[in-house]
């Protein structure tokens, strides 16, 4: 008697098929350098050498509303710059021009931030304007009420807070930034995204909620959706799931 077992019985080997490899890059149509630091940085505890975007890295900072220990008055201050920065993330430059009253109307719909006046927020944004993180520029407001800048001829002329990302000095001892972890919770400030490489075009969801948050924020220029973009709302990420 045979103890060999049936074909059938025996266990299915896995068929290995041939992969075609991928045709070679032309090495004339893609180019990647890299620009090294004179000294690294360190971010969440990793190491970079080399230049990057440090708009990118601190998007999803979480806000600290927490009270500095010099006083209010600092505390209020990095208020006032997170607000203002986190608005030009609706600008295609990453910049934002304003009028000071809605600067101040964003920076008091923020968390704790109604416990100060409108005259404490308004020296705030005078000392940051006076140690240059921030200028005061000329607009115009048109009769429809939309903001813009340079100033047009022919309308109202509105002074305009103004927000510009500029390069931090290089320090002389290592940089030491703090980035929440995969599973903190935080929020993610609304923003504009990149999506014209990618030939798609932005949903009239995404072009509605776009115009919204720009008119409410109070900003200068249109309301309309930059070319090639799309907007994602604020949200929260992080935490459990």
């Amino acid at each position: 008697m045979s103890l060999m077992p049936r074909p059938s019985s025996l266990p299915r080997l896995l068929t290995v098929q041939k992969v075609q490899r991928p045709p070679k890059l032309d090495r004339s149509r893609l180019r990647l350098s890299l620009t090294p630091l004179e000294r690294p940085v360190f971010i969440a505890k990793k190491r970079f050498s080399y230049a990057y975007d440090s708009r990118i890295i601190a998007r999803e900072l979480p806000t600290s509303l927490a009270h500095s220990r010099a006083g209010i008055g600092v505390s209020l201050e990095v208020l006032v710059q997170e607000t203002i920065r986190k608005l030009g993330h609706l600008d295609e430059a990453g910049s934002a021009l304003l009028p000071v009253e809605n600067l101040i109307r964003g920076v008091r719909s923020r968390g704790m931030s109604h416990q100060y006046s409108s005259d404490a927020i308004r020296a705030s944004v005078n000392g940051l304007i006076a140690r240059k993180r921030l200028t005061w520029e000329t607009g115009s407001c048109a009769a429809d009420g939309v903001l813009h800048f340079p100033a047009r001829p022919g309308e109202r002329t509105v002074r305009l807070v103004c927000y510009t990302p500029f390069v931090l000095p290089k320090p002389k001892k290592q940089r030491v930034v703090h980035l929440p972890s995969a599973s903190s919770r935080h929020g993610v400030a609304g923003h504009l995204m990149k999506i014209g490489h990618l030939g798609k075009q932005a949903s009239d969801t995404a072009q509605a909620a776009y115009a919204d948050a720009h008119r409410s924020a109070g900003l200068t220029g249109s309301h309309q959706l930059p070319k090639g973009h799309t907007y994602v709302k604020p949200h929260k990420r992080g935490g459990l799931t």
